[in-house]
């Protein structure tokens, strides 16, 4: 793994407004950021962070299926205990899940680490799945990574069959944090048009922009609470990532 320095392109900016990416400067500071790039060999993406991604997602659902049998257990993850049920009918109904993000360490050396398995506010989704897509493309056809380059990212692709999967009829409410670009281009990044991402052919789909409050401050309602996030996933995801194989 290397981190290569590059010339970002010129009107990157201009394709992230015209395709509704209007969190990729977020508070005076960019958030989007592709004056550098990672390259890793084949190698490193299979054996060090795509193997050991199944390995670890499948060791988070042992925890799960311990946890739901287990109140100590619920109670070190610090789950509230008016949730337990919840969870432990959903575990045992087998109810499908629709995505998450494993935030790595990761060196270049052995097996990617896990540093947080995010699966209850999981942004970063469309800037990793389709805009760094499109940077690999123009990186390619501009000549700024060597031709013959690949990318580890089928994220759209499986943003698609997870939504199909669930098949769902009738309307799906999509509901993201009033007042956060960043929360809501995620959440319409799963409202495509139906040729894209989409639940069902006869889905009607409803954004809902919902207020935030320290649920804390208001014991007697069932909320869960918002987790900011700025893992390291998101840092590799804004700088481009690609592959080649050396051998």
């Amino acid at each position: 793994m290397k981190r290569i320095e590059i010339a970002e392109r010129d009107d990157w900016r201009a394709q992230a407004e015209a395709l509704g990416f209007n969190f990729h400067t977020m508070h005076g500071d960019p958030y989007w950021d592709e004056t550098a790039c990672y390259r890793f060999t084949l190698r490193q993406i299979e054996d060090d962070i795509e193997d050991p991604s199944a390995v670890i997602e499948s060791m988070c659902f042992d925890v799960v299926s311990r946890a739901v049998e287990d109140s100590e257990v619920m109670a070190k993850l610090a789950i509230p205990e008016s949730f337990w049920d919840y969870i432990r009918g959903s575990w045992l109904s087998a109810d499908k899940n629709l995505y998450g993000r494993l935030d790595f360490s990761y060196d270049g050396n052995g097996p990617a680490k896990l540093l947080e398995y995010n699966a209850d506010t999981p942004t970063s989704l469309y800037e990793s799945s389709a805009f760094q897509w499109l940077w690999l493309e123009h990186a390619l056809e501009r000549e700024i990574i060597p031709p013959g380059c690949d990318q580890f990212n089928s994220i759209h692709e499986q943003m698609v069959q997870a939504f199909r999967n669930f098949e769902i009829e009738g309307r799906l409410h999509l509901a993201s944090c009033e007042g956060s670009a960043e929360d809501e281009g995620t959440v319409r990044y799963g409202d495509q048009p139906d040729d894209e991402i989409r639940p069902h052919q006869n889905t009607k789909r409803r954004l809902c922009r919902c207020q935030t409050f320290d649920h804390r401050r208001h014991p007697s309602r069932e909320k869960r609470s918002d987790h900011a996030d700025n893992g390291p996933w998101i840092e590799a995801g804004s700088a481009g990532l690609y592959t080649q194989d050396d051998a």
